[in-house]
């Protein structure tokens, strides 16, 4: 009985957590909702599949050839039908989505360090900024997010737990990340730099559950063997040359760009070099105490969320393309945090003033 009420307590502590994650979210709503093309185009797109019209292919890439994912027509079409094609429903569905990442990061970070940082993990990404941005975009990389934790969560799982579980939970959160953008096909390389540095460490599966996960990834990713089979895009060679593009941007200038951005939107907005100083101060305290595999867990995350941007000639880098990679900085600083707790209320001040700053505006340009 003892056991089950301490249970309870800390589940209401983590909805409580939850509420939070919608109040912020909810802000300003529906005043800060913009439909423009992309969303009127998808939107007429998702209408179409409730009346029964079969789609293959997702919305356009930047790469004119190369298509998303088709899956979320379908995941937007009932919620267009309930509310008779008005935004304000399926903006009302994507913050209480994004939201959920709260329960996701919290068991993330409970596998890696333990209970006192999962319950600062999913607090900082309940009110993040950058979280509260994805969540009012209208668009594919908001379903993003909660895929990439899937598959963060199923990798934490084999790593920091042992637990066979996390294969099936992996290979959820990959075929759902190929389906909702393109970009996340980076996936695929991250995981196997996963499965290289910790072979050791994970939980090696069974014929069951390669046949299982394989299946599933399969399922996932068969629209877009059928729509190369009926469209004949020839998406292949399109992949090999998005891949091998060179920028006119210094990669450089843009790595430092996204990392400053993961330090400005989530942890403090000092509009300075602070960051780097930050980063090397963080690491430097988990490797002294020991926790080197998190570190190694988080750099992969962070690192391979950054590559998509090497290559990415906008001298404004998309905002959207690091769908969920920020989160893990977020993870590796709750438990440096559940140290020094009163540094919470930094964070909090200063997402607080991004969020009344911008998120009245709507969402920021992706």
């Amino acid at each position: 009985a003892l056991a089950d009420k301490y249970i309870q307590s800390k589940m209401k502590k983590l909805f409580l957590i939850f509420l939070v994650a919608i109040v912020l979210r909810f802000l300003y709503f529906p005043n800060n909702i913009y439909f423009g093309f992309d969303q009127a185009r998808d939107a007429f797109a998702s209408q179409g599949v409730a009346n029964g019209d079969i789609k293959l292919v997702g919305p356009p890439t930047s790469t004119p050839g190369l298509f998303h994912g088709p899956l979320y027509y379908y995941l937007f079409a009932p919620v267009y039908k309930l509310f008779l094609g008005n935004p304000m429903g399926i903006s009302a569905v994507l913050r209480i989505v994004n939201a959920l990442g709260v329960f996701l990061v919290f068991y993330i970070a409970y596998f890696m360090f333990n209970r006192k940082s999962a319950f600062i993990a999913s607090f900082l990404y309940a009110i993040s900024f950058e979280q509260t941005q994805f969540a009012i975009y209208i668009n594919h990389p908001s379903l993003g997010v909660i895929s990439v934790l899937l598959f963060y969560l199923g990798l934490a799982m084999l790593i920091f737990q042992r637990k066979p579980k996390g294969w099936f939970i992996l290979a959820l959160g990959l075929g759902l990340s190929l389906q909702f953008e393109f970009v996340l096909i980076i996936l695929l390389p991250i995981l196997m730099a996963f499965l290289l540095i910790f072979f050791k460490k994970i939980s090696k599966p069974s014929l069951f559950q390669v046949i299982i996960c394989s299946g599933i990834v399969l399922f996932f990713v068969s629209s877009f063997l059928l729509a190369e089979l009926k469209f004949h895009n020839n998406s292949l060679p399109l992949i090999f040359n998005v891949a091998n593009s060179q920028s006119i941007i210094s990669p450089l200038t843009n790595f430092l760009s996204i990392l400053n951005r993961f330090f400005q939107d989530n942890i403090l907005y000092i509009p300075t070099p602070t960051y780097l100083i930050f980063y090397f101060l963080l690491f430097l305290w988990l490797s002294r105490k020991k926790k080197i595999p998190q570190v190694i867990f988080v750099t992969l995350w962070i690192l391979g969320g950054i590559l998509p941007y090497i290559h990415n000639s906008n001298t404004l880098p998309l905002y959207y393309h690091a769908m969920g990679v920020s989160v893990g900085l977020l993870v590796l600083i709750s438990y440096f945090l559940s140290k020094r707790p009163f540094l919470i209320i930094l964070i909090l001040i200063s997402n607080l003033y991004l969020i009344q700053k911008f998120n009245s505006q709507g969402s920021l340009p992706s």
